[in-house]
């Protein structure tokens, strides 16, 4: 038995006709599966905490996400601890960065290969996963990246971009993503903060643009913030962009496309098990795009290979 987690709304309801040809395969192979329909935010949390809860130490039970990394995110955040269960992903969202990153089959004209692949798996891999608290929110999982400041800003705006509804049905997501990014770079004010390392380092920060926390290289559609992020060295690749004005940011963001923008003025890269940032003014924070509210502090932490993925 395999059970399916699907968010018919993602890529603004496409991902409900990809279910559809999904399910023919699965009928045409005589797969036997279940499949739970998500129905409001945070809805795919409640159904992996229920399929997992009590299940401490099992193992076999496959989970099938077809949904954005946000959907993912639910699961994830959902999982019960210690649960051995196996996750396989149908990305169908937005950005789909876990998929680029782990080279899971995103281009939906290859959907009966992605299916084989889950019902017929030759390669897992054992993922890290990061903790995101704020004063405002518990502690939340993710699994691609977190960050407070100008990412988490443009997260936000696009949760409630009616532009992002439309440009998606006309295949131009990424014109929405350049679009609430220029207006963030506008509205979005540095604030100086400091940044706290796990081996106990004060790093002053001046004029914050944002701080972001990676398990994976990519957010942001394909923004490569943290080339060197390996997802599995139970460590959080952290990109740091300060101490630069508006106009320098549009460099810095077309060069982090390619992942060359390391060496850049005003950013720094720095590996560590755990961070605390803290700034002089709230700014947003996203764990994995999604909204974790405004805050002036964010403390990230990495747990090391618990989340079982076939690739």
């Amino acid at each position: 038995m395999i059970d399916f987690i699907i968010n018919p709304h993602s890529r603004s309801g496409a991902a409900g006709g990809i279910w559809e040809r999904t399910k023919r395969i699965l009928d045409e192979l005589g797969v036997v599966y279940r499949v739970y329909r998500t129905e409001y935010p945070g809805h795919a949390s409640r159904i992996a905490e229920q399929l997992t809860r009590g299940e401490s130490g099992k193992s076999g039970r496959r989970i099938v996400i077809l949904g954005g990394d946000g959907t993912v995110n639910e699961v994830v955040n959902g999982l019960a601890e210690n649960v051995s269960a196996t996750l396989a992903y149908i990305p169908t969202g937005s950005g789909n960065d876990l998929a680029r990153s782990l080279g899971i089959i995103h281009d939906t004209n290859h959907l009966r290969e992605a299916v084989e692949k889950i019902l017929h798996p030759s390669r897992y891999r054992l993922l890290d996963y990061g903790e995101v608290s704020t004063n405002e929110e518990k502690k939340r999982r993710f699994l691609v990246s977190s960050g407070i400041g100008f990412d988490a800003a443009v997260c936000h705006n696009l949760l409630h971009s009616k532009a992002k509804t439309v440009l998606n049905k006309l295949h131009l997501t990424k014109l929405c993503y350049i679009a609430i990014g220029v207006k963030q770079l506008i509205l979005t004010k540095p604030v100086d903060g400091q940044l706290q390392l796990e081996d106990g380092r004060m790093i002053p920060l001046k004029r914050v643009a944002f701080v972001s926390a990676h398990i994976h290289p990519y957010e942001g559609g394909g923004f490569q913030f943290a080339p060197g992020a390996d997802c599995e060295d139970g460590k959080l690749n952290l990109c740091v962009v300060a101490d630069t004005g508006r106009l320098h940011m549009v460099p810095v963001l077309l060069a982090s496309m390619a992942g060359k923008h390391t060496r850049m003025k005003g950013v720094k890269i720095f590996r560590t098990g755990s961070a605390t940032v803290r700034l002089e003014a709230p700014r947003p924070v996203h764990a994995d795009g999604e909204s974790c509210g405004v805050c002036r502090e964010m403390r990230v932490s990495c747990v090391r290979r618990k989340i079982r993925v076939i690739v």
